[in-house]
């Protein structure tokens, strides 16, 4: 595998770069000096499943809603994680594309958020995983457009995940982890934020990537990469894959997609030589292997990953896609995953309804009845779903190896 850190450096040296020469030529001279010899299973897709078309489209959708879409819950107000992932991915989409104006119309959605006084109530709070991950979005418009208000903020929220957790109980009693754990995991080396709950990974993985990609300080990835390993060598079954909950032994179909994001997202900046990386690559593949042998002949994952019976689900079904993708493209996982990404991916355009993905299991906490799983509710375009789509098309057009 080859370690991308090298020649990503700074979010702020593609800033540059990405002023003198457009998107596409920038990605392909990247792709020509690489040397990339491998197959693309990518081209000559059916129609419908062009990934700039359906990216164009799920991106429209998020702009035309005006504002990102605020929660409230126990006196706190934030944006949910879904929607902080979706925007994001369709920011950087929207550059890889060159597309000026629907970056700035998703840059200028950001602009309510950026002061500081009252606008900070606006804005997620900071201690907990799934709020914290907000700071991925001003660190993206940072990497866009240099603005410092925006690098400060998500720095912020970079930093405190591994700060002292904040002594008031209002503010980390949604973690459901006592105060004296939170330092605990702290004085190891850990986020006070560590919950040991799978979709952990992709949150707190997805926001110090963002501030690796803004200062090209290491730390952050390292600071991942022991986070992912105590996550792995705790929660990972032997198969490869992920239980919902330990009160709920079943293989959801979400809730392991967020841990197959999670991995190759780390591993592509990941130094080969890093004391983790060998028990992250491994049991990355060892998921990726299962999750082959599981994929259903329509293409799809189902809502429980080991039962026929449970339905096709499609926002695990991204997620897998999108984990397989980046692997192939790392050169970690060989063409059998390429091809099965690319039948996943026909799949989930063949569930497009005006670019809203149908079949999203409505967000679920762990339950220890089977039959809870197998009849959730399903959604069209629930942002589980639409933000899923969003890594899909963004490693589709952002990736310089397929």
């Amino acid at each position: 595998m080859t370690n991308n850190h090298s020649h990503i450096n700074t979010c702020m040296k593609k800033h540059r770069l990405n002023k003198l020469i457009p998107a596409g030529i920038l990605a392909l001279s990247i792709f020509a000096a690489a040397g990339c010899t491998q197959k693309s299973y990518f081209d000559s897709l059916p129609q419908g499943c062009d990934p700039i078309e359906v990216g164009r489209g799920i991106t429209q959708l998020f702009i035309d809603k005006d504002k990102p879409e605020r929660t409230t819950k126990k006196g706190m107000t934030y944006v949910k994680y879904t929607v902080t992932s979706e925007w994001a991915n369709c920011l950087e989409f929207a550059r890889g594309i060159g597309d000026k104006k629907m970056e700035d119309a998703l840059i200028a959605m950001w602009e309510p958020f950026n002061d500081g006084g009252e606008k900070e109530t606006f804005r997620s709070h900071k201690w907990h995983v799934d709020y914290s991950v907000f700071g991925a979005v001003p660190l993206q418009v940072y990497c866009l457009n240099s603005d410092p208000r925006a690098y400060k903020i998500g720095m912020d929220y970079a930093d405190n995940q591994w700060s002292m957790p904040s002594e008031n109980p209002a503010e980390h009693s949604l973690t459901k982890v006592p105060y004296e754990k939170q330092l605990e995991w702290l004085s190891q080396g850990y986020s006070p934020q560590t919950r040991l709950w799978i979709d952990d990974m992709y949150m707190i993985t997805f926001l110090q990537l963002q501030a690796y990609k803004a200062t090209g300080d290491l730390k952050y990835v390292e600071r991942t990469a022991k986070e992912l390993a105590l996550y792995l060598t705790n929660l990972q079954q032997e198969n490869g894959l992920f239980l919902h909950t330990q009160d709920a032994p079943y293989y959801w179909g979400r809730g392991n997609g967020w841990m197959a994001a999670g991995m190759p997202m780390l591993l592509k900046v990941l130094p080969k030589d890093n004391e983790h990386y060998a028990i992250i690559e491994s049991s990355y593949l060892k998921m990726m292997s299962t999750l082959l042998n599981l994929q259903r002949e329509d293409g799809l994952w189902g809502q429980l990953l080991d039962e026929p019976e449970s339905y096709g689900e499609t926002s695990c079904t991204a997620m897998f896609t999108y984990a397989f993708i980046e692997g192939y493209a790392a050169g970690v996982l060989n063409e059998k995953y390429a091809k099965a990404a690319r039948k996943a991916w026909i799949a989930l355009c063949g569930k497009l309804e005006n670019f809203e993905l149908t079949d999203v299991c409505i967000g679920t906490n762990g339950n220890p009845d089977k039959e809870f799983y197998m009849n959730r509710a399903r959604k069209t375009g629930n942002e589980h779903g639409q933000c899923a789509m969003m890594w899909v098309a963004n490693a589709l057009v952002n990736n310089p190896n397929l």
